[in-house]
């Protein structure tokens, strides 16, 4: 038994890396070269190289990266920042394709599902240029992997829980908007293990957390 889940960890692992390359290739042959568009995506474009902010709330965790990413060589600045989005669109398709395989998808379901989300056309066309949809999407990911994989666990650990706790105010410091499925996740949460859920020193570590 532990063999056969090993090989299907392994399996899917290698499934999300390929779909990983696969994605960002493609949004990289997409990506735009240069300026772009109108509104916030010009300013994304350079305010994290000046250390800069947009506008409220600021997006901190977007503009840290994208500073590091304005540090980058090749290509001139406006690219440099609109492959952020493309790096955080192809994370999003391997979050969703290990998303879909703890949910009891196989292979080729999870690279289904994956695939699908990752080209659609709203988020391929913010895949393509600066904006901070794609990072959003893929922390939101991140926090439902987390979180799905405490809930299928049948150990349930609390550093699990944290883990995902964690991802959460990672996200919360990226984009406000993660505030809106914060009621599911802690309803979900409570469905799985209530007990686990509520215990004192899990939840002092959550506030710290947030």
């Amino acid at each position: 038994m532990k063999n056969k889940m090993n090989y299907r960890i392994g399996q899917m692992t290698l499934v999300g890396v390929c779909l990983l390359l696969l994605a960002l290739l493609v949004y990289l042959r997409t990506l735009y070269p240069g300026l772009v568009g109108d509104g916030d995506t010009p300013k994304f474009q350079y305010v994290g190289a000046i250390g800069g902010t947009p506008h409220n709330p600021g997006y901190p965790l977007y503009l840290v990266l994208s500073g590091l990413f304005a540090r980058l060589p090749g290509g001139n600045l406006a690219w440099r920042i609109n492959l952020l989005s493309a790096v955080g669109a192809a994370l999003f398709v391997l979050l969703q394709c290990r998303l879909a395989s703890l949910l009891g998808g196989g292979p080729a379901v999870a690279a289904a599902v994956a695939l699908a989300a990752g080209f659609g056309p709203v988020l391929w066309s913010q895949a393509t240029l600066a904006e901070v949809y794609t990072l959003a999407a893929a922390l939101l990911s991140a926090v439902l992997v987390a979180l799905v994989g405490w809930g299928v666990d049948q150990a349930r650990t609390e550093r699990g829980l944290l883990v995902a706790v964690g991802l959460f105010a990672l996200a919360l410091g990226h984009h406000l908007t993660i505030v809106f499925v914060a009621p599911a996740l802690v309803l979900y949460a409570l469905l799985c293990d209530r007990r686990a859920a509520l215990r004192p020193r899990l939840l002092l570590g959550a506030l710290e957390a947030l």
